[in-house]
């Protein structure tokens, strides 16, 4: 509940909320424009949701592709990681090159999603801001920040396991596999 005498009757104007004055009566102002803001609330947050979701399925999707990539990687160079290991790398030495190939992956990957943001947006903003009066897509530095997360931990955790089971394997059975 929102007290009388502040803004109370702007606030419930703009919430299509209760106001409460002193001697605790209550009143609802009920208007065209508190009507569409609360539509336009509902949709910003249902739309939120909508993007959330397909984000999260496009990172698995794209964890997927990159888990499928350095695993047909990996497949097609085992007799070089098995002289690789013949001659005396390391484990951690394939993995520093499968983990270098993958950041040059993601790199580019978050550069090109970087270029259609910001091509993209813009775009969007005109049309929905033409329709609802609102912008919806806020692209700054925090968003930038969590794509580059969300890349970083999709390379690393879809380039683990495949160079985890070959780089595990002695030399003499990834030259032989073959």
């Amino acid at each position: 509940m929102i007290p009388f005498p502040e803004d109370a009757a702007l606030n419930a104007l703009i919430n299509d909320e209760n106001a409460v004055a002193k001697d605790d009566s209550f009143f609802t102002l009920s208007t065209p424009l508190s009507s569409q803001l609360k539509f336009v609330n509902e949709l910003i947050d249902s739309l939120e949701k909508i993007f959330l979701w397909v984000g999260v399925a496009m990172a698995l999707f794209s964890m997927l592709l990159l888990f499928n990539f350095i695993s047909v990687s990996i497949s097609n160079k085992k007799k070089e990681i098995g002289i690789l290991r013949a001659v005396g790398a390391r484990s951690t030495d394939v993995f520093t090159i499968f983990y270098a190939e993958s950041s040059i992956i993601t790199l580019i990957c978050f550069a090109l999603a970087m270029i259609a943001c910001f091509a993209i947006c813009p775009i969007l903003n005109s049309q929905i801001a033409a329709a609802l009066g609102a912008s919806i897509f806020v692209f700054g530095p925090v968003s930038w920040l969590v794509m580059l997360g969300i890349a970083v931990l999709t390379s690393v955790v879809a380039t683990f396991l495949p160079v985890y089971v070959i780089a595990k394997k002695r030399p003499v059975e990834s030259i032989r596999a073959l």
